[in-house]
């Protein structure tokens, strides 16, 4: 593996725990690409490397990849608001990197997942809406060029997270991350992580529990305990 890439990663070992040869691989990846090309709504012809990305996200399901690259590239017309000026390069973003911190660990779980620490600044003019769209679309650029992991664990360290930020969070707005996740992120998220969360956010939290279906609900836990987190990201598998 380079030493100069963003995520290290181990395209064998995943391809062997779903069983597949590169050659395997290469024919899904070619099958995906000619229903592709007949797809005249979508804006280009992914690389092989995000086609795999989402192939393995979907368990190597030819018509559940199909459906998720589709939906991946429609999303941002469904839930425009969510979507709506979230460009890295420029000043639109600004509040969300004021909001909190994003880290992905560079390296591999011991069972292959991928963990993204996200961390809640003392911001009292913090926007969650932001803050959310720069991780679900800025961030996941990144990793469906980049990465190859058996899916995400999310640590959402909430001990900075302010009652003016968290009164900002609609019904709705929770409805539509819920929808991104499960129709575009469902098999990739394996578990969400609160930690330290204030009594005024565990309202929030369960309400958008009960709003993910019962699969995706069951990996999202609001109750756990972290040891040095924010200070050793080495140490990060200490979390029980």
């Amino acid at each position: 593996m380079p030493p100069n890439d963003l995520l290290i990663t181990d395209r064998n070992k995943i391809r062997k725990v779903w069983e597949k040869t590169e050659n395997d691989v290469i024919k899904d990846i070619q099958i995906i690409k000619e229903w592709l090309k007949t797809q005249k709504h979508l804006p280009e012809i992914p690389t092989d490397n995000m086609i795999e990305f989402f192939l393995v996200n979907c368990k190597f399901s030819i018509e559940k990849t199909k459906q998720t690259l589709d939906m991946y590239y429609t999303v941002p017309n469904l839930v425009p608001d969510l979507y709506k000026n979230i460009n890295p390069c420029t000043s639109d973003v600004d509040v969300a990197y004021e909001t909190a911190n994003f880290v992905c660990v560079p390296v591999l779980t011991p069972s292959l997942h991928r963990l993204t620490i996200v961390q809640y600044k003392d911001f009292e003019n913090g926007d969650v809406k932001k803050m959310s769209a720069h991780g679900l679309k800025n961030l996941y650029e990144i990793r469906i060029h980049e990465d190859l992991s058996m899916g995400e664990i999310y640590l959402v360290d909430c001990t900075h997270v302010k009652f003016s930020v968290v009164a900002k969070i609609t019904p709705l707005f929770l409805k539509q991350v819920a929808f991104v996740l499960e129709r575009v992120h469902s098999l990739r998220t394996h578990s969400i992580h609160f930690i330290y969360a204030p009594s005024y956010y565990h309202h929030t939290i369960n309400l958008f529990k009960s709003l993910l279906k019962k699969k995706l609900s069951d990996r999202n836990y609001g109750k756990i305990k972290c040891l040095s987190i924010k200070t050793d990201l080495t140490n990060w598998r200490q979390c029980k």
